[in-house]
């Protein structure tokens, strides 16, 4: 597996993964609209412009957490950040207390700082 420094989304912050979890929320939304829409014959470039932006976002954080070579830490980020668990629920599956694997989580974030502006 690569070295995390390799990946272009390295860095990630806490703030920047809960753009994740919003852009699967807008993946959702829009997929529904663009059905809705096409169905309905209503326009649908801009709905799927929003699409496209929030699969674009999404597999950019999940590029990031996948080269994690710590198992326990990235196994903790999916489920926050891609399947949209709660920490108490993450923490029963990765064995520990919510707030310390949060906090191990947060940590490894900041360790991995990315210096981009474009990333904060």
């Amino acid at each position: 597996m690569p070295e995390l420094k390799d990946w272009r989304c390295q860095g990630m912050s806490t703030a920047r993964m809960e753009e994740l979890h919003r852009a699967e929320v807008e993946i959702a939304i829009c997929s529904a609209l663009l059905a809705a829409a096409s169905a309905s014959g209503l326009p649908v470039d801009a709905i799927k412009k929003r699409l496209e932006a929030a699969q674009k976002e999404k597999a950019e954080v999940q590029e990031w957490i996948n080269a994690v070579s710590d198992a326990r830490i990235r196994s903790a980020l999916t489920l926050k950040y891609l399947r949209g668990w709660t920490w108490d629920e993450v923490a029963e599956i990765c064995s520990g207390k919510p707030e310390n694997l949060k906090k191990a989580c947060q940590r490894f974030v900041a360790a991995h700082k990315y210096d981009d502006p474009a990333w904060l």
